[in-house]
């Protein structure tokens, strides 16, 4: 059982302005080699082009969209969402009087220009963090062959009949070991999941709603809490909740 990520990180550039696709090229280059991560960068001058380049799978983890072009940054951002890309969208803008339209895309972060390369590199390391924290990958073994998920993937752990059931997004896959180990191992990596009973280890991004002896999972699953686990549950809970 380990953990790994994907190393290269894409991104995309999107501004009809040549200067400012230049100035973003060149503050990333300079931010990734000092953190000596792997990168590509492909520039778009339009969100058409950005969006036929999308048409089938995003391959973008990040994305700078210009708000004022001929196919705006936000129109852009929409359609990547529609279709349930998790890119994380930084906006770059001139103006700041878009606030309902930028909440509805959920973007990370709005760059105002002229750039401030202090607040830019601020809101990179953050991107940065999310991006490889979304790519961790959990690799484990069952009947003698090898699996792989992305850890974001991974709604639960239930453990039955001395077998693990991993629910995820796309189904359920299996293991052999033990819940606690599997815990111990998800605690060192210090990712978002709660032991909420004997049984299961939930992921916290997939909880909708906390209660004194259960959770409801955004797919409509309830889940009991241990009642020798509810003070430790409720605490661990807010306290990830304060760092995220």
């Amino acid at each position: 059982m380990l953990f790994h990520r994907k190393k290269m990180i894409n991104i995309a550039i999107c501004d009809d302005n040549v200067f400012t696709t230049t100035q973003i090229e060149n503050l990333i280059t300079s931010f990734m080699k000092h953190k000596n991560v792997e990168y590509n960068i492909d520039v778009y001058f339009d969100g058409s082009t950005l969006l036929n380049g999308c048409s089938t799978t995003c391959v973008y983890d990040l994305a700078f969209l210009d708000i004022e072009m001929r196919v705006d940054g936000i129109t852009v951002a929409r359609k990547m969402r529609e279709k349930s890309y998790d890119t994380v969208i930084i906006f770059i803008s001139a103006y700041t009087s878009y606030c309902q339209e930028l909440f509805e895309v959920e973007p990370l972060r709005f760059v105002q220009k002229p750039i401030d390369q202090v607040r830019f590199n601020e809101y990179l390391e953050l991107a940065l963090k999310k991006i490889i924290s979304e790519k961790k990958i959990y690799s484990f073994m069952f009947k003698h062959k090898r699996f792989s998920i992305l850890v974001k993937d991974i709604i639960y752990f239930e453990s039955r009949l001395h077998t693990i059931i991993i629910h995820t997004v796309n189904g359920d896959m299996y293991q052999s070991g033990k819940l606690n180990d599997i815990e111990n191992k998800f605690q060192e990596g210090q990712h978002n999941f709660l032991r909420i009973h004997q049984s299961f280890f939930v992921n916290l991004h997939y909880i909708q709603a906390l209660s004194f002896s259960e959770v409801n999972l955004y797919d409509g699953t309830y889940l009991k809490i241990s009642e020798n686990r509810r003070k430790m549950v409720r605490e661990q809970y807010l306290r990830i909740m304060e760092r995220l």
